[in-house]
Order: C-alpha cells, then sequence, then structure tokens
C-alpha cells in the first residue's frame, strides 16, 4: 500500500483490499477481520399497501381518553406455525368488551365477512388497525358499520394497549402454538364469556359485560 501511494498518490483503502479478494481470491475471505455484512432487501413499508391509510396520530383525542362508547381496536390471534387458522379480536376502548371470531385464513376478505358479522348491530365509530394485510378492506368495513379508521405506527403495539393486554389473557386458556383448527366456535365463545364477566379494577370493579351492557342501551 505504501507503493500504491508513492506511485498514485493515493491511499490503498481497506475497502479496495476486500473488494479485490472478493473478486479474485474468494477463499482467502475466511482469514479477513470483518467480515462482509449481507445487504437487506428493502421492503414495501409497514402500511405502503394500505390504501387511504389514516395514521393513528389522526385519531379525535376522544378516542385516545376513551371518553366515549364505541371506539374499537382490531388484531389477529395466530394459530401454530403451518395453521392458516387464526382469531380476529375486537376490544371495546372504554368497557374493555372482548370479541373473537375464528377465521380461516388471515386474508383481507376474511378480516372484512368477520368484522362486519362480529359489530354489527353495535354502534362503531372508529376501528384501531395495525398494518397487517389483512386489514386492506378497512374502507368497505367503515361503509358497512359507519365507522372510521386508523392504524398504528410499525411495530408500535403498545398503541393498541386495550386489545394488547385482552390478547394476554386469552393466551392463558390458548397459548402459543395452540391450534386453532383443533378448537370449536363453542369453546370460543365461552372463552370471551369467560374473560367478559371477569370484574376489572380500572373499571370500578365492574365486569366489561356488565359496563357495555349498561353503555350501550344508552346510545
Amino acid at each position: 500500500s505504501v507503493k500504491w501511494k508513492e506511485k498514485t498518490g493515493k491511499n490503498f483503502s481497506h475497502t479496495s483490499i476486500y473488494k479485490l479478494i472478493k473478486e479474485h481470491r474468494p477463499e482467502w475471505q475466511k482469514w479477513l477481520i470483518y467480515k462482509r455484512k449481507r445487504h437487506r432487501s428493502h421492503k414495501v413499508p409497514f402500511g405502503g399497501k394500505i390504501p387511504n391509510r389514516s395514521n393513528i396520530s389522526e385519531r379525535p383525542e376522544v378516542v385516545n381518553l376513551r371518553q366515549r362508547f364505541g371506539d374499537f381496536e382490531v388484531d389477529t390471534v395466530l394459530s401454530c406455525k403451518g395453521v392458516k387458522t387464526c382469531l380476529a379480536v375486537f376490544v371495546e376502548r372504554k368497557t374493555r368488551m372482548y370479541f373473537l371470531a375464528k377465521m380461516k385464513d388471515k386474508s383481507a376478505s376474511e378480516m372484512f365477512a368477520v368484522a362486519v358479522n362480529t359489530l354489527k348491530g353495535i354502534e362503531v365509530k372508529t376501528m384501531t388497525y395495525d398494518n397487517g394485510t389483512e386489514n386492506t378492506k378497512h374502507e368497505e368495513i367503515n361503509e358497512i358499520l359507519n365507522c372510521k379508521s386508523f392504524f398504528c405506527n410499525a411495530y408500535h403495539s403498545w398503541e393498541k394497549g386495550s386489545i394488547e393486554n385482552r390478547n394476554k389473557i386469552l393466551r392463558q386458556f390458548f397459548p402459543k402454538g395452540t391450534n386453532f383448527n383443533l378448537i370449536s366456535e363453542e369453546q370460543i365463545s365461552k372463552i370471551q364469556e369467560m374473560i367478559n364477566n371477569r370484574p376489572m379494577k380500572l373499571l370500578g370493579w365492574k365486569t366489561p359485560a356488565d359496563l357495555f351492557s349498561s353503555l350501550r342501551s344508552g346510545c
């Protein structure tokens, strides 16, 4: 490298050395101090496939403060590896009322059908989702349920804190690795009822089911 600098007036960088070894003496790479890192491919950003996506920062403050009835969070609970069947889960933020519904796969059409079927007849004002592609039909859901949709930031699961908390309770009954193909609708309904009939301190020791029922009848 000293002779190279005297001849050209330039330093022969370690990058150039590594490049020459890679091109002409690849068998020498095992002796290099620094291993070449693999470059990750640049994937479509989170939410990039979701049309007309509104960020959670645009969500009204009344929703953030849980001051009204009818604001929901949405999530999916996956089955064991290799099984497409999963659960769509919904929670009403003010009452913590929790809804479970079986989906045959994690597709947008399944989420659309399950969301509409589960929440029909309930006053829904907003739905807050993560950025999974199963939520790409949120506009169609909005149209039928007459609500608005918002999306969390990437990897910010705490922005849907109510449903994350309920999912932890659900995992006490259905641990990770559960095969939802083997779980009946009756079992799911029973677990939903058990969770919603647990008194909660933050609800003044009322149950989600009781508070949901009283507020819904007052809407």
